[in-house]
């Protein structure tokens, strides 16, 4: 079993990025190789960055390109779910639009 469970790579294909917004994500590894986000920090389109913790992860998949986060973090006391987007290939964090 490799590093994510039973997943494979497949070919490349095109992705359009540009309709997903990217993200800068901090993950925790663990020993047998699996990972887990734990911050992410949004930028708007004026700039301002915005650093969340995430507080757990409620579900993942390994879909055909990418491998998704269903997380939960806490803003100005409110819990939030937000759905994450790890691009194996590209090494590429996004946010599915």
């Amino acid at each position: 079993m490799g590093a994510f469970g039973n997943y494979n790579p497949p070919t490349k294909y095109n992705i359009d990025f540009i309709k997903n917004r990217h993200i800068d994500v901090i993950t925790s590894f663990k020993a047998d190789g699996n990972f887990i986000p734990i911050y992410f920090k949004y930028v708007t389109d004026d700039q301002e960055q915005h650093i969340y913790k995430i507080n757990s992860i409620k579900y993942t998949r390994e879909l055909h390109r990418h491998i998704l986060f269903c997380c939960l973090y806490t803003n100005e006391g409110k819990q939030y779910e937000l759905l994450l987007s790890f691009y194996v290939e590209e090494c590429l964090w996004t946010i599915p639009v």
